[in-house]
């Protein structure tokens, strides 16, 4: 057998039975709000700390679970603790605003056609509001069959969730799809953030992704933030929101909640 293929095969037996043992959890990327430094909501990460292995790349072991079908399993369990611990922020945001949770949906949950409906029954279960939940899709698996993802992006709406479309610009085609597929927010590439300050083409193109976003009413979220002069270059553009490790790493959630409390919410 290839050695490559070997390796994956192994990782996938590992994956399996990976939660029950404690070595899947779940941390929280604070993000962000440009107009007043505001932490207003964060993205929930998955981390596998395998026992031999250490701490696996999330780039790796989340193409084997999206390709073995084991995402199917781990999707869901994400997705209810992250909203168990939204709830938990609740008292924290500021006056009458609730912070929010982002959540990645894989390609086969988006595919799979059960996503609303475990959706609508985690919301019910938690208690959670649904304006507090942010599913993020990334562009190419809502471009590769645009119309399953509007019809699916519908139903997720009627649930009163907030979708987000995440990797923006890394395909120029996606630019037209806004206008047909139903999204609430994008996510700026990181790629575009990182040279914003020595490529002018970069720069001048999440200038007009801001721009086109507004006019659709779609907020802008920028990720991957590692400057404050990047962090400055969004803000004065317009962005709405930001998140990357200039404002703050990946932490738990009970640093997550310590980080709340020292910013006032």
């Amino acid at each position: 057998m290839d050695h490559a293929v070997e390796r994956r095969v192994h990782m996938e037996q590992e994956l399996r039975g990976a939660w029950e043992r404690g070595e899947l959890s779940v941390v929280y990327q604070p993000i962000c709000r440009t107009s007043d430094g505001r932490v207003v909501g964060a993205e929930a990460l998955l981390r596998w700390q395998h026992p031999m292995l250490g701490m696996i790349a999330p780039s790796v072991f989340i193409d084997v679970a999206e390709q073995s079908g084991l995402i199917e399993g781990i999707g869901p369990r994400v997705l209810r603790m992250a909203c168990e611990e939204a709830m938990r922020w609740a008292c924290m945001g500021e006056g009458s605003e609730r912070l929010f949770v982002s959540v990645n949906v894989s390609p086969r949950q988006l595919r799979k056609g059960d996503l609303p409906d475990i959706v609508a029954e985690c919301l019910r279960e938690t208690g959670l509001p649904a304006s507090c939940l942010h599913l993020e899709l990334t562009e190419t698996a809502v471009i590769s069959d645009e119309l399953q993802a509007a019809a699916m992006l519908a139903r997720l709406h009627s649930t009163g969730v907030k979708v987000w479309l995440d990797d923006f610009g890394t395909g120029f085609s996606g630019l037209s799809h806004l206008r047909r597929v139903p999204v609430d927010g994008v996510k700026i590439d990181r790629s575009f953030v990182a040279d914003l300050q020595r490529d002018p083409d970069d720069l001048a193109l999440t200038t007009a992704i801001i721009a086109m976003a507004h006019s659709l009413g779609i907020t802008v979220v920028a990720e991957g933030v590692e400057k404050e002069a990047q962090y400055s270059l969004l803000a004065e553009r317009g962005c709405d929101l930001v998140w990357g490790y200039w404002l703050s790493h990946p932490v738990s959630a009970t640093e997550f909640s310590h980080l709340l409390a020292r910013r006032g919410g």
